[in-house]
């Protein structure tokens, strides 16, 4: 007959919650980075598709040409995100990925209406969006 060891089996459980944690931590983060990176890249398709011409190509079709990026935080219920947004010299390029002037996700935005008419002061809503 075996003797039940229960301290030991509890540092497992304890370590197997440990593993668990830094898992999910590390996953979210990964998740993150590549959220960030499709989004650059939605934006930089949408812009060629809005010039009808890729980057360093050169056709007859093209509209206008590329002025470089400007960066952007956009601020979304799994945080924030720094976008590089293309820009073009003269021509005014629109993106589906936000509004104009947008710098709030629709989600994050209703929720901070939300804690406003909830009635929380300004110091207390940013303890509440983390």
């Amino acid at each position: 007959m075996r003797e039940l060891d229960f301290v030991r089996e509890e540092k497992l459980q304890e370590a197997w919650q440990d593993v668990q944690w830094n898992f999910m931590e590390d996953v979210e983060k990964d998740m993150e980075g590549q959220i960030e990176d499709w989004l650059n890249r939605v934006l930089r398709l949408q812009a060629d598709l809005q010039l009808q011409a890729g980057r360093y190509q050169r056709s007859l079709e093209r509209l206008d040409y590329r002025a470089g990026y400007r960066t952007r935080t956009l601020a979304t219920p799994k945080g924030v995100f720094v976008l590089k947004v293309p820009r073009a010299r003269s021509l005014s390029l629109r993106f589906t990925v936000f509004d104009q002037y947008q710098r709030l996700w629709k989600r994050v935005n209703h929720l901070l209406c939300q804690i406003y008419l909830g009635g929380c002061s300004t110091r207390r809503t940013g303890e509440v969006l983390e």
